[in-house]
Parts: structure tokens; C-alpha cells; sequence
């Protein structure tokens, strides 16, 4: 869009605005994530992240969270979020 279209129309340049701002963020969901580390890249959270490996395969979903989450309490870290797969 022009300049002179957003000028005249204030409502479009608020939605190209918001769309903008949208795309940043996902983006910089995408890369806080899985991002590779190559130049320009933050180093995502699944890239260097060990998995979970202290609950049994047979353990419903949010005992094994339960779980990690007790285990990163006891190491003296203080959980905040948890990334699940949307599968999950």
C-alpha cells in the first residue's frame, strides 16, 4: 500500500500495522524455539535442550510434566512454562 492510501485510510494502516507486528512475533516465536544458531539465528530451545528422560514411557502426560517439573525444583530451577507438542 501506498503512503498516500494509508494516510487516507486510517483502519488500513492499522491492519497492515497489526499484520506486521503478527508475522515479527511469530517469527521470533519460531526462532526463540527451533532456531538453527546460524548467522542472523538465535540458538532455539529445542536445538540445545536435553529431553526429559526420568519418566516411564506408561506415565499419563501430566504426571510425567508433574515429574520434570519436581526435578527442576529439586536442581534449583524455578520452571515457568512448559512447550508441549500440539499433538500432546
Amino acid at each position: 500500500a501506498s503512503r498516500q492510501v494509508l494516510s487516507d485510510a486510517p483502519q488500513l494502516a492499522q491492519f497492515v500495522e497489526q499484520r506486521l507486528t503478527y508475522g515479527l512475533q511469530l517469527e521470533i516465536e519460531r526462532e526463540m524455539l527451533v532456531g538453527s544458531n546460524a548467522q542472523g539465528e538465535l540458538n532455539g530451545l529445542l536445538t540445545v535442550a536435553t529431553a526429559f528422560t526420568g519418566g516411564s514411557t506408561n506415565l499419563p502426560a501430566l504426571d510425567a510434566i508433574s515429574k520434570a517439573i519436581g526435578q527442576l525444583i529439586a536442581s534449583d530451577y524455578s520452571p515457568r512454562r512448559i512447550i508441549l507438542n500440539p499433538v500432546d
